[in-house]
């Protein structure tokens, strides 16, 4: 079961090393040496891992389907199997794509799976006290909070509009400094015309990052574009000063082009501040 264990870890997969462990355990139950009938469900939840470390997703479900609804922890285990592999393939992709301003096709899709399976397996999550959530439990709710911001962004699906919000919810009142927090449950919230928290959110994310990082470009960007929803002269104002400090160019691409978008939008004469800074 440890050399079992110690192949599949994520990090150092060795598919061989696990297949010839599972191979000698099965050949003891064949000999008579090692009852069979109290690992049944684990021996399968293993294949199933193994499956899925190879690639072969169809195989991996066929396994873990035939002892899902169990009542062992390798029945519970197996619930929960493609949720880890759907969220680490997200969080894989998201490092590559985060804060540039537009998704690929993969990371949605993989998003997708991560809402679903995620959401799935967290069930009526909603009815327990956040003192009662456990780490890896709370891990898992901020990875469906952030697929489902994502599958807004790249795919403007409204159907994970609402239960997003319902985990963002959570998930401030247990990280409710932590930026991928923060930024997630800022998009689902103006995604749900509710300008008052996502402005607040996304002002609370700016003013804990690092200045002049993509991160916080798009934090900053999207403050100021809720800001100019809810009061334009206000947004106007601090477009002005974004030229002062940051020069005419506004920031990286996209965030540059997005802020000079903005100015166009509300009528914004920078002309006196370029003048300035020569």
């Amino acid at each position: 079961r440890l050399v079992i264990e110690a192949a599949l870890v994520p990090e150092a997969v060795s598919i061989n090393r696990a297949k010839s462990s599972l191979v000698l355990v099965e050949e003891l139950i064949e000999e008579g040496w090692l009852d069979g009938e109290p690992i049944h469900e684990e021996l399968i939840y293993q294949r199933a891992r193994m499956a899925l470390a190879e690639g072969d997703v169809e195989r991996a479900k066929e396994l873990a389907d035939s002892i899902k609804g169990g009542d062992s922890a390798f029945a519970q285990a197996a619930e929960r199997l493609f949720v880890g592999d759907a969220v680490r393939r997200f969080d894989s992709l998201w490092q590559v794509e985060a804060h540039r301003g537009s998704y690929t096709p993969e990371i949605v899709r993989v998003a997708r799976e991560v809402v679903q399976s995620g959401g799935a397996a967290l069930g009526s999550i909603g009815d327990t006290e956040a003192s009662e959530i456990d780490k890896q439990t709370q891990a898992l709710i901020v990875a469906v909070l952030m697929a489902s911001a994502v599958l807004w962004e790249g795919d403007q699906d409204r159907s994970v509009v609402k239960e997003g919000r319902a985990f963002s919810a959570i998930a401030l009142t247990l990280a409710p400094k932590e930026p991928r927090v923060l930024r997630s449950a800022a998009v689902l919230a103006r995604a749900d015309n509710d300008s008052e928290q996502s402005l607040t959110l996304w002002r609370t994310l700016a003013t804990g990052l690092d200045a002049e990082t993509m991160a916080w470009y798009e934090a900053r960007f999207y403050q100021l574009d809720v800001l100019s929803n809810v009061d334009a002269g206000r947004a106007a104002q601090a477009l002005r000063g974004h030229v002062v400090f940051y020069g005419p160019t506004m920031g990286p691409d996209p965030w540059g082009n997005r802020f000079l978008l903005l100015m166009r939008k509300l009528d914004v004469d920078i002309s006196g501040e370029e003048e300035d800074n020569d």
